[in-house]
């Protein structure tokens, strides 16, 4: 019983001190989420005329999904003085090594199992070589991420390994943007949450050593990342097709038939961010205890 009960304390909604955790509990079942859904919506023959091909896309688009939400733990950590989400991160990250493993081994069986084939591909695609060297930087992350590898190889060793998660993320959007190919929305969007989050790091690593960042910061970082980002697609689009640059930025300033454009939605993303930044430290201020006291 000793033992079933060890185990059981190990499961994913245990913390480290082996107490239930709802959060962890209500991670993980959000992590799911998207894999049922997708097993789903093939009996239901949602993802017709080739079901096989659409989940490799939709598994592909999570693990980037998750990998930003992966590093989005530590701004969030500091931004929203929330301490606690860091036990979060190593479910996270597991999830995004999980769903880049589904998104290959549905690309293995897109082509009927033939690892001749799939062989051929990865060395002829130039794109799919650009995926497969990410998920071997996530397999490398994934199998370190255990308490006994950081022991063993140190925590200066465990985290220069640790770095790959970068080049891991640029490699998955730039094998994004290349599958993609003319309809590159999402992976626009994608590379813009990415800036936030790369900009936000060097910003706070100059800036905000002693203190988290603090509105003007993050709205200054909105407002750099949503030019970039209208920027950089307009640059694409007329790189690709030809299209005028001007017309691009104009239909990231306007809310067209086609949807919001990535950059709208980077803004939006930012400012949330920046509320709810800045109500964490009104209540945190308001929850002090004033200085002074009665007179006597």
């Amino acid at each position: 019983m000793w033992a079933v009960a060890r185990i059981g304390r190990r499961m994913p909604w245990y913390d480290q001190g082996g107490r239930f955790s709802g959060l962890k509990l209500a991670t993980l079942l959000c992590l799911l989420a998207p894999a049922v859904w997708v097993l789903l919506q093939i009996p239901l023959e949602l993802l017709e005329p080739r079901p096989v091909t659409l989940a490799i896309h939709a598994t592909g688009l999570w693990a980037i999904r998750f990998l930003l939400l992966t590093l989005f733990v530590t701004p969030c950590r500091r931004i929203f003085l929330w301490p606690r989400v860091f036990i979060l991160r190593r479910m996270l990250g597991l999830s995004v090594l999980a769903y880049a493993l589904g998104h290959f081994c549905l690309f293995i069986v897109d082509k009927a199992f033939d690892l001749g084939v799939v062989a051929n591909e990865l060395v002829l695609r130039y794109y799919l070589t650009i995926g497969l060297l990410a998920l071997f930087f996530l397999i490398a992350l994934g199998v370190t991420s255990t308490d006994l590898a950081l022991r063993r190889m140190g925590i200066r060793r465990w985290r220069r390994l640790h770095g790959l998660v970068y080049p891991a993320l640029f490699l998955a959007l730039v094998h994004f943007f290349m599958q993609s190919k003319l309809d590159v929305t999402q992976p626009t969007l994608l590379t813009g949450l990415a800036l936030w989050l790369m900009l936000y790091r060097l910003v706070d690593r100059r800036f905000g050593r002693q203190r988290a960042l603090g509105p003007v910061w993050l709205l200054s970082l909105t407002v750099a990342t949503t030019a970039l980002t209208a920027l950089g697609e307009a640059l694409y689009y007329h790189l690709a097709i030809g299209a005028p640059a001007i017309l691009v930025l104009r239909a990231n300033l306007s809310l067209g038939p086609a949807g919001w454009r990535p950059a709208l939605i980077v803004t939006l993303s930012g400012l949330a961010v920046v509320i709810v930044a800045t109500l964490r430290r009104l209540a945190r201020h308001a929850a002090r205890p004033m200085d002074g006291g009665l007179p006597q």
